[in-house]
């Protein structure tokens, strides 16, 4: 995940850079598409991933792929694959006459320069520091800093080295100290104390343009936060206020929403200086193409090309043009559940399913 699922956190920040290349900076020769395919499929069965169920895609400082899944956590980076398990485990306590287990479900990764943060459903965050003097791992929780457990998403406002993490409770936000190493504050946001219009909150990407946060909710529309401590709400009207699940940026002031349910969804488009909403679905600017599915991730590449990760198919919009790859034409397709985007430093795009990922490139997949 949905989300920039860039810098984000990354994820929106390697488009950035992305695009800054390919204004003149770009050295690479030219691909040879015998050498790298259009489609390379990753999964469980060539020994690879920990859990063909995709949750989250991003990228560290060193180009790493870091993967979220069900059990575990995957990097990924020049050919070399590395796993993280036992540092990344919780205990779950279902209802009784069931027994407590151990769990590993990691929702969603975020890099803030040297350290990476693990979201877990239920073992709070984790904090990752290969280069730490200290520690090299930590662990937050309810009783040392955070609003609850269950993390549903993690992003790095990376400029600052700041992360925010959504629950259902409010919003952490992890502020490093500028005179320690390795130490920092948590500071919370809630309903009570901020202009949130509700404390629960999907998902949170930062847009790699100017740096301001934005917020998707479960029931209240779409939320933005700036460095000068300016609250912006955006409600979406009925009947397109489903919950938010996904959240991308264009580089003109445009701010992509993926909408939806387990039976329904959308796309919303908003326009930040007017304030005003465009909404697409099956019946509504697609020619069809849009499925009426939840959006569970979007990415672009902050130019003409948005990538829409649905529960059935993943959706290009190409400048105006609609069209949709869905495993009954595209085989290589692990799924047509399509739970995380990503673009790497090549882009190639990196496309997460409950299935397994597929990396595609029209101009040759280059992962090594």
């Amino acid at each position: 995940m949905q989300h920039m699922r860039y810098v984000q956190d990354i994820r929106a920040l390697i488009f950035f850079l992305v695009l800054t290349s390919l204004t003149g900076c770009d050295t690479t020769q030219p691909v040879n598409k015998e050498e790298y395919p259009t489609w390379i499929v990753i999964n469980t069965s060539n020994g690879h991933l920990l859990h063909n169920k995709i949750n989250d895609l991003t990228v560290d400082i060193e180009d790493k792929i870091w993967i979220a899944t069900d059990s575990g956590a995957n990097a990924f980076n020049k050919g070399l694959w590395l796993s993280f398990t036992d540092s990344l485990s919780y205990i779950v306590y279902p209802p009784p006459p069931e027994k407590p287990m151990k769990a590993h479900i990691v929702n969603s990764i975020a890099a803030t320069g040297n350290i990476l943060w693990f979201a877990l459903k239920g073992g709070g965050l984790i904090w990752y520091n290969k280069f730490s003097e200290g520690k090299i791992w930590r662990r937050y929780t309810e009783n040392n800093g955070l609003l609850f457990n269950y993390i549903n998403w993690v992003a790095s406002d990376l400029p600052h080295k700041e992360l925010w993490a959504a629950s259902q409770y409010g919003v952490n936000r992890y502020v490093p100290s500028t005179t320690t190493p390795d130490d920092g504050i948590w500071l919370t946001y809630t309903k009570n104390n901020s202009l949130l219009p509700t404390n629960n909150i999907k998902v949170i990407e930062v847009n790699p343009v100017d740096n301001s946060i934005w917020f998707g909710t479960f029931d209240k529309g779409l939320v933005s936060f700036d460095r000068d401590k300016t609250w912006n709400h955006y409600p979406i009207p009925p009947p397109y206020d489903e919950h938010i699940t996904s959240i991308a940026f264009d580089a003109n002031s445009k701010v992509w929403v993926g909408r939806g349910t387990n039976s329904d969804g959308g796309i919303s488009l908003l326009d930040v200086p007017t304030g005003t909403w465009i909404h697409y679905t099956m019946r509504e600017r697609t020619n069809g193409v849009l499925p009426r599915r939840r959006v569970n991730a979007i990415v672009t590449n902050m130019r003409g090309t948005r990538w829409f990760g649905t529960d059935n198919g993943l959706v290009l919009l190409k400048d105006t043009t609609w069209s949709i790859v869905r495993k009954s034409s595209t085989p290589e397709l692990p799924s047509d559940t399509i739970r995380a985007l990503l673009y790497d430093r090549y882009e190639n795009l990196w496309i997460g399913t409950d299935k397994g990922i597929a990396v595609y490139n029209p101009e040759g997949a280059k992962i090594k």
